[in-house]
């Protein structure tokens, strides 16, 4: 059964300029906002790339958000204001594209003195909203496991570190497998960021994806070796396939060899077909995936 709450936001948020432009600090967050739901809380995150700064809402993991009555940025030093229930606007192919309860800022803009974001070097924001939750059954083994002590294989990402179980990691990869019969107890990654190495793990454990790696995530799994981690995140990327990204993701889906979600999208392009509706990019789709599209269109006969 699942249970269903409201939580009320209030919210105020100061930012140092030395710890905004701090190269190592890509993703800046506040502390936890504790919810009225025991071991559930909210935070509110800073992430920039290509000139872009997204200030985002995130969910506790394991709660999901089922409305947003109403969630507000306000920075009135420089008279900005931003509704958080909407899609992040960016241009088209950005990395923040589709990030959800975000407001998007040119990273140019939010230094520049004139704009008065940063007064006297600090960056003063604030939210306020009221959304509904809800919160499902207890805690699963995976969840379990996940926040267990006893890890035994550490990922070294950058300057950070992510601990998973060897016993879980055999399961899923005959890459890392071959890495873990050498006896060593860390591997270090240096072609994927630390989110996507940690959002892969979560599918490891079965934990709800964090929003806004999940494409990344499966070229790791294509680079590891994951099948079945691939189809969790195509089942995962199937509730976001949309007309304007489902050719892209139809082609990685051929790049990264992941038939389910090649599946995902033949679907829902043969459905855009069937209602007459357009989808961005057809002119790029995979000759592979077009053949399929034929093929599923037509009339099979079975003689018996």
């Amino acid at each position: 059964m699942v249970y269903t709450f409201e939580q009320k936001i209030a919210m105020d948020w100061s930012i140092k300029i030395e710890t905004f432009v701090n190269e190592d600090n890509s993703y800046i967050s506040t502390e936890d906002i504790k919810t009225s739901i025991p071991k559930y809380s909210n935070r509110f995150y800073i992430e920039q790339c290509d000139n872009y700064v997204a200030i985002c809402f995130s969910e506790s993991e394991g709660m999901k958000i089922k409305n947003i009555k109403e969630l507000t940025l306000s920075i009135p030093s420089a008279d900005f204001n931003a509704d958080l229930s909407k899609t992040a606007d960016v241009p088209k192919g950005h990395y923040f594209e589709d990030y959800e309860y975000t407001a998007v800022i040119k990273l140019d803009e939010i230094l520049n003195p004139e704009n008065k974001f940063f007064v006297d070097d600090i960056l003063e924001m604030e939210f306020r909203g009221l959304i509904e939750c809800e919160k499902p059954e207890p805690d699963s083994l995976g969840y379990i496991l996940w926040n267990a002590a006893d890890k035994d294989f550490t990922f070294i990402v950058g300057k950070k570190e992510i601990k998973a179980h060897k016993l879980i990691l055999r399961q899923y990869s005959s890459v890392l497998t071959d890495v873990l019969n050498t006896n060593v107890k860390q591997l270090i990654i240096n072609d994927f960021d630390w989110h996507t190495v940690n959002n892969t793990l979560r599918f490891c454990y079965g934990l709800p994806q964090i929003y806004g790696y999940v494409e990344n995530c499966l070229r790791f799994a294509n680079v590891y070796d994951m099948p079945f981690i691939k189809e969790r995140i195509a089942h995962s990327l199937s509730d976001c396939i949309n007309r304007k990204n489902v050719c892209k993701l139809a082609n990685k889906s051929l790049e990264y060899n992941a038939p389910e979600l090649k599946g995902y999208c033949i679907d829902f392009i043969s459905k855009c077909v069937r209602d007459g509706k357009t989808y961005d990019d057809a002119m790029n789709l995979n000759i592979e995936i077009v053949k399929k599209l034929y093929q599923s269109s037509l009339c099979r006969t079975s003689i018996s």
